[in-house]
């Protein structure tokens, strides 16, 4: 179908990770193909089911403006809790106790300006605001951290970030400002136990991660985790309970950190290749030993991987199919270096079939791309 079904199921030790629609336990709880047919146009926004598995909120828009109605229901009998709320966009984020949701509006201008909570049972017309974004350059976020303790409520531009968080499990508290806007410093945060771990590149360019306790979480008390680095650029971090994962790029490669907590042990994922792009995908659960990875290489499509952290081992999930025979054997990959004129080594991905003779007399197709830090 052009558009996808979502299913679930109960967790059972015996679960194997293949979708069997015929068993009973696998049920459809949102039916996109099924939402689209009654419209020239659909698209779903955002996605977020409660804590108790009892109510989905979705949104989708079906006019193409770009502005998503929420609607929330209950999976228990598929039926529409409350009345639909106009003009939000991305995820919607549950309270721990599901009885509240937050989501961002969108002014005239399409800009996602402001955070509400609506309480189930309640008309929308009663929803709070809390937080609105003054700044015309600023769009506002809602997330929530791995370990599911704090709501997130981000506000930022291109160059500037500001982070404030407040318990899930007390929705109606006043969210905390972590640290105070200034013009070009961008920060991110995820939670542990008691501290926030923070990426910001308030000291060097490439990003260093520190840590606060949450308590207690004003820039002036962050420490050290990993300093800024010439070598290492910090794209990314994620909590898991007993590991620190981080995204990396270490001469214009993709690299994924694996740290320990205690010790600071820390190794990278050997992927099975010398040039490819890797990033982690989605990533729900926080006590956990796996990690679930996205990879793609000029050569191998898109594949899903697992990756026990503690074993260090790589297992395939799914790699796209690609119609038309691809024979993936049939093709090599390399990464090289070109020595620029000011002596630096600037790396290239080259990709040839096999059986390709190296003499330097074949034509070489060249292309970069400089946008979006790629």
């Amino acid at each position: 179908a052009q558009y996808r079904q979502w299913w679930r199921a109960p967790i059972e030790p015996d679960d194997g990770p293949v979708l069997a629609t015929e068993d009973p336990r696998w049920q459809v709880f949102l039916d996109e193909p099924a939402l689209a047919a009654a419209h020239e146009y659909f698209t779903l926004g955002g996605l977020a089911v409660s804590r108790s598995g009892r109510h989905l909120a979705w949104s989708a828009d079906t006019t193409g403006g770009e502005r998503f109605t929420l609607t929330i229901t209950d999976l228990n009998d598929n039926s529409t809790v409350d009345v639909p709320i106009e003009g939000t966009l991305g995820n919607p984020v549950w309270s721990a106790d599901g009885e509240h949701l937050f989501y961002v509006v969108v002014n005239d201008n399409w800009r996602p300006y402001e955070v509400r909570r609506h309480r189930l049972g309640t008309p929308s017309t009663d929803d709070v605001v809390v937080y609105t974004e003054p700044a015309d350059s600023f769009f506002v976020g809602i997330d929530e951290t791995q370990c599911e303790s704090y709501i997130l409520i981000t506000s930022g531009d291109h160059v500037t970030s500001e982070v404030r968080f407040l318990a899930a499990d007390e929705p109606a508290a006043t969210p905390t400002l972590i640290a105070e806007r200034r013009d070009g410093h961008e920060y991110d945060v995820d939670h542990r136990e008691g501290e926030f771990f923070v990426r910001s590149n308030r000291e060097h360019k490439n990003f260093a991660l520190y840590r606060v306790a949450a308590n207690q979480p004003d820039e002036a008390n962050w420490q050290v985790v990993l300093p800024g680095s010439e070598q290492r650029y910090l794209l990314g971090h994620l909590c898991f309970k007993n590991h620190l994962i981080t995204s990396e790029r270490l001469a214009g490669l993709d690299q994924v950190g694996i740290r320990n907590y205690a010790d600071d042990e820390m190794h990278y994922v050997a992927f099975p290749e010398a040039t490819y792009s890797a990033d982690w995908g989605a990533n729900a659960q926080h006590d956990t030993a796996h990690l679930r990875l996205g990879y793609d290489s000029m050569v191998t499509p898109d594949t899903v991987f697992d990756y026990d952290v503690v074993e260090r081992r790589l297992t395939t999930l799914k790699v796209k199919e690609i119609p038309g025979g691809y024979d993936l054997s049939q093709y090599a990959s390399e990464r090289l270096h070109a020595t620029a004129r000011d002596g630096t080594q600037v790396p290239v991905s080259v990709v040839y079939k096999r059986g390709f003779v190296k003499n330097g007399q074949a034509l070489l197709y060249l292309y970069g791309y400089g946008a979006y830090g790629h």
